[in-house]
């Protein structure tokens, strides 16, 4: 069995500790304030104990023994206390553990009786490099709550002559006889430049986290300056434009950096088939997406609807869904390789606003679905019946619907107007002109493939069938 002992901050009030091995009695006596590895921590690894460790304190002169502080297996795990001394430890894991001392004349430990305090503050989201000056005075905390627009791994660091120590953590939680949070995710001294703390952890976009800074020593203060890299590393972080009920064809240039990308947020006036794709010489990429969040990492959203590579002309993506007016929807463009920049124009096509036409009778008039049975009574010795006219109008008037959108009126082929086109409950003649009206009124916009018909000539169901299927593709194609 290994132990692992280490002082993880000093107190000047304990003098020396001492740690016994109840099993082979032999007693282990260290000066607490000793560096032996000259990293500014006190640590041993002891072996051959089968059972139990037990630690004892001496305070220095002015002062008594306060509590223990540790932690088990790792320094960012749940701070513990004892208020014993001695204290035991039984066990199999590592610990790091540090002996607390008060004054004499009381309070609590933390460097002689010194009880830290907090100023607390919001930097607020972050989505590129944030840099601003603090001001850290004696034994005191400062912390301030930062979000990012993004996941992936961000910097925290200061710089300036001031010995800065940093936690980062996701809870309030402060022990102020410590001067550390309660419970941290991440914690550094020296990393950085000089004296200064440098942390990097890997975040997730819109979740609160609170940087903590202070002096090194409680009895310190002076001015530090904090920057904060966003995931993306700041300069190639993503960039947002907002559309908003986009009725109309939009475009918009983009100069898209190594390892950068674009978010569009984005409405429509109406619901229907939207189009989303860019145009030029440069290898695009593109997501739809419902989630604002952007990974940085691997260079995605966190979810999404569509993805696509190169279904537009060229290396361009191109994505085409259904959307619903008044959703907001994130379409996310970027370049192919993530270690080349380029230019490129992402466009949108949004839809008409035109529902696709149904057997059921999209614009109210037929009252019941069309069976595949029936298809073939549609027409029948050149009569509708009540319910086939009924469908008959309602595929008119979704062509005039069409029509309308593109401001183009009906077209009087034969000489029949929409309403002479149609039949009425008096007349459910379907005539070769009525037919030769709607087919034309279809076909020479967006082609049908059915010729005329002629007085006396079949109509067969699957004409019904391929006008039906031409006006959906018709209203895909606007």
């Amino acid at each position: 069995m290994s132990y692992k002992f280490q002082a993880y901050f000093n107190d000047s009030g304990i003098s020396q500790t001492a740690i016994y091995s109840y099993d082979a009695g032999s007693t282990y006596t260290y000066n607490y304030l000793q560096d032996p590895d000259g990293d500014g921590y006190y640590s041993k690894t002891m072996s051959g104990f089968s059972s139990s460790l037990r630690f004892t304190a001496t305070a220095a002169s002015g002062y008594s023994f306060y509590r223990w502080v540790y932690r088990l297996d790792n320094a960012s795990g749940t701070v513990q206390y004892s208020y014993s001394n001695p204290f035991t430890y039984s066990s199999g894991r590592d610990i790091y553990i540090r002996a607390e001392s008060q004054s004499s004349g009381g309070g609590g430990g933390g460097g002689g009786g010194s009880s830290w305090t907090q100023t607390t503050g919001n930097i607020g989201t972050v989505s590129s490099t944030y840099t601003n000056s603090f001001t850290i005075n004696t034994a005191r905390v400062n912390r301030y709550s930062v979000k990012f627009t993004n996941s992936g791994t961000a910097t925290f660091e200061t710089s300036g002559s001031l010995d800065t120590v940093g936690y980062l953590s996701t809870s309030t939680g402060f022990d102020s006889d410590d001067g550390v949070p309660t419970s941290y995710v991440a914690y550094d001294d020296d990393s950085g430049s000089g004296n200064n703390f440098k942390i990097s952890y890997s975040v997730s976009a819109n979740t609160t986290y609170y940087i903590w800074m202070r002096c090194y020593s409680s009895t310190s203060s002076g001015s530090t300056t904090l920057t904060i890299t966003p995931p993306g590393g700041g300069s190639s972080d993503i960039q947002t434009y907002t559309w908003t009920s986009v009725s109309s064809a939009k475009s918009q240039a983009l100069t898209i950096s190594a390892g950068g990308a674009y978010r569009f947020k984005i409405t429509f006036a109406k619901s229907g088939s939207a189009t989303f794709y860019t145009t030029g010489s440069s290898d695009t990429y593109g997501y739809l997406s419902a989630s604002a969040t952007w990974d940085s990492s691997s260079r995605a959203p966190s979810t999404y609807l569509k993805q696509d590579d190169d279904s537009g002309d060229g290396n361009n993506f191109s994505i085409k869904y259904d959307v619903t007016a008044g959703t907001t929807y994130y379409v996310y463009v970027r370049l192919y390789s993530n270690t080349v920049s380029g230019s490129t124009t992402f466009c949108i096509t949004p839809p008409s606003g035109i529902s696709k036409w149904t057997w059921s009778g999209s614009n109210g008039n037929a009252s019941a679905s069309v069976t595949s049975a029936a298809y073939n009574s549609l027409y029948k010795g050149g009569k509708c019946s009540d319910f086939s006219y009924l469908v008959w109008n309602d595929m008119c008037d979704k062509v005039k619907e069409i029509l309308d959108s593109i401001s183009t009126t009906w077209s009087t082929y034969y000489g029949l107007t929409l309403v002479q086109t149609k039949m009425s409950a008096s007349d459910k003649t379907l005539t070769a002109a009525r037919f030769n009206s709607l087919r034309y009124n279809i076909g020479s916009r967006y082609s049908t493939g059915i010729d005329e018909v002629k007085k006396g000539d079949t109509v067969y169901a699957s004409y019904f069938i391929t006008l039906a299927t031409k006006i959906n593709g018709w209203i895909d194609s606007l």
